[in-house]
């Protein structure tokens, strides 16, 4: 039942995200991630997967601070080139940019937490012989993209 309701929800808050709630400040990032990490979920349940609080938790984050970068570009550019103070078609405004710059990045960095924590946890000790080599892992393949 619940899978059956999850497209009709996702649906029903994607189409009030593009008609009304694009245009409030905040609430449109994070409904944004939510979508995003909707999208996880629907994809863990076509293949049968079990999700973990620890992926929902980390998506949730990380899209939060993606979505927060691009309001942040879209500010500072409008503050670049425009003379209004406000986006058009957006609740924020030019005084935003100090809160969008602090959340964003901070939501990032919460993102990184909880993947400390999940390292540490039992759930990842338990399989693994050495999991902090995961750190190297991700550390390794960031290198690569600079």
């Amino acid at each position: 039942m619940a899978i059956r309701a999850g497209p009709g929800g996702a649906l029903v808050a994607t189409t009030l995200y593009s008609f009304v709630l694009k245009s409030k400040a905040i609430v449109d990032v994070i409904l944004l991630a939510g979508l995003y990490t909707t999208r996880i979920v629907a994809g863990a349940a076509c293949i049968n997967v079990i999700l973990s609080h620890w992926l929902l938790a980390l998506s949730m984050f990380i899209f939060l601070s993606l979505a927060l970068v691009k309001r942040y570009t879209e500010m500072s550019e409008l503050q670049a080139t425009s003379t209004t103070s406000t986006a058009k078609g957006r609740g924020y405004r030019l005084d935003d940019i100090e809160l969008i710059s602090i959340v964003g990045p901070t939501s990032g960095y919460l993102s990184v937490l909880v993947f400390a924590l999940y390292l540490n946890s039992d759930i990842i000790q338990s399989p693994y012989e050495t999991p902090y080599l995961m750190c190297a892992l991700v550390a390794r393949s960031s290198q690569r993209n600079e």
